[in-house]
């Protein structure tokens, strides 16, 4: 809506700027702890704010602007950009849905924003770079009136060479060109607050227009803040879990407070959960007996065992299956590892042997509940002062051979307390086998396997 019938935007000499500020105290919450509700960026909130503003104020279901970013993005490993020096704004149009609440309105807004190629980096290449039918066609979009930035912190600190930047928007330009945008909408966080600029042109709009809508926005973004730090409110969306290809709907059904990772099962790992079910729990626990000498503090040896878990979160994984069509693992952000102690430091040795082999025998007999993480379990028994038998219970959904000597190792780390190792994520693995083609490894060995019609013997001790 325009308050002046004036053509166009407005020269840059006739521009003005309507600044609000939030408290130091909000934009703290804003920048650290809100997103945390709903796994956001503070770009993500900023925007679904100003979504619920302007679609409001323009009365429409949609309203198309411009976002601009620093360009710098981290999308290529082989390019780094921290020594360079230059202009690399991207601007690219995105278009904002309004929803009626919060919780939709901050997912639909995330999930918009994740789904744009390569965080709209192409889209000036192919704007004006690109093949006579791309340029065309990019060149045919409706042009936004209305622009979004938001420029990160602004303040440095007083350690740095510079302590603070002046933001002298607009004024790079000559004073009769024509502005690009009916209005500019620019936030940075300065002396530990978010301030936002709204940029406009006193030949189309009032001042009084745009402190109204200024202050609407900041009212917003009060209001964003406070439900992302409800304790009732927060969720995860999509993006959260790309290998998945979950929608909405059943990650809503499926996730908690307390998720920290979707992923999917292996086709070892399906197998595996099959058997498990078809067996009603008993199949593939395995049950790994050890003697451990210079253990002086079986306490310590527990929480050496909890810090791994704490830190390795595959081991905290859980299956997925009801009502799924492909079976999933579930990753909370804690488990408490079940640990028994026991002393037998009294017992003759002949006795410690037998009580042992009862343990086993036990233990052999107790199932694991699948939907309870950790799916593994101990039971320490001190011998004597330095000496414990440790008996340690897994499914084998969470665990292969190779993987063994590497938790023992670093439970020894720990215990000693020493910095764990760094380890590869198994959500790394699980992204590379995404990327194959099992098409063209079954074609492999069919071809491999042709005229292979009886077992091959193995050699065996």
């Amino acid at each position: 809506p325009r308050d002046r019938d004036h053509d166009g935007n407005g020269p840059v000499h006739s521009q003005h700027t309507v600044t609000t500020r939030l408290s130091t105290e909000t934009t703290q919450a804003l920048l650290r702890r809100a997103p945390q509700a709903y796994r956001t960026q503070v770009n993500d909130l900023l925007l679904a704010a100003l979504t619920h503003v302007l679609t409001d104020w323009a009365g429409h279901e949609k309203l198309l602007i411009n976002m601009e970013g620093h360009g710098r993005e981290d999308l290529f490993d082989h390019l780094d950009l921290s020594r360079t020096v230059g202009w690399f704004t991207t601007l690219f149009p995105v278009a904002l849905h309004p929803r009626p609440d919060w919780d939709s309105q901050i997912k639909t807004t995330k999930e918009m924003l994740r789904n744009l190629p390569r965080r709209g980096l192409g889209f000036g290449a192919l704007r004006y770079l690109g093949t006579d039918h791309q340029r065309t066609t990019l060149a045919d979009l409706p042009t936004p009136q209305i622009s979004f930035n938001y420029l990160g912190r602004f303040d440095t600190g007083a350690d740095t060479l510079h302590t603070g930047l002046r933001l002298n928007a607009g004024y790079e330009h000559a004073p009769r060109e024509e502005r690009a945008h009916l209005i500019d909408v620019v936030g940075r966080i300065d002396d530990e607050a978010l301030v936002i600029d709204w940029f406009f042109s006193d030949l189309v709009h009032d001042r009084a227009t745009m402190a109204a809508l200024a202050d609407r926005f900041t009212e917003a973004l009060r209001d964003v803040v406070g439900f992302c730090l409800r304790e009732d409110t927060g969720g995860t969306t999509p993006s959260d879990f790309p290998l998945t290809h979950l929608n909405q709907k059943t990650l809503d059904h499926i996730t908690t407070p307390h998720t920290h990772d979707l992923l999917p099962l292996t086709p070892m790992q399906q197998g595996m959960l099959f058997h498990t079910l078809l067996d009603q729990g008993t199949s593939y626990l395995e049950h790994i007996t050890l003697h451990l000498d210079g253990i002086e503090d079986p306490q310590r040896l527990a929480r050496a065992w909890q810090h791994v878990l704490d830190t390795t979160p595959t081991l905290r994984a859980t299956p997925l299956w009801e009502n799924l069509t492909t079976p999933l693992q579930h990753i909370p952000h804690q488990a408490q590892l079940p640990i028994t102690h026991l002393d037998w430091r009294h017992h003759t040795p002949t006795q410690q042997e037998q009580a042992l082999a009862d343990l086993r025998a036990q233990d052999q007999q107790t199932g694991m509940d699948l939907n309870q993480s950790p799916l593994l379990r101990l039971t320490i028994a001190q011998l004597d002062t330095t000496r414990v038998a440790l008996l340690w219970t897994f499914h084998h959904l969470l665990l292969d051979g190779w993987s063994l000597p590497l938790v023992l190792s670093d439970v020894f780390t720990a215990y000693h307390g020493s910095p764990l190792p760094p380890r590869p994520d198994f959500r790394d693995h699980l992204t590379w086998l995404s990327h194959q083609d099992t098409q063209t490894a079954t074609d492999h060995w069919h071809h491999t396997l042709t005229g292979i019609d009886t077992p091959t013997p193995l050699p065996y001790d």
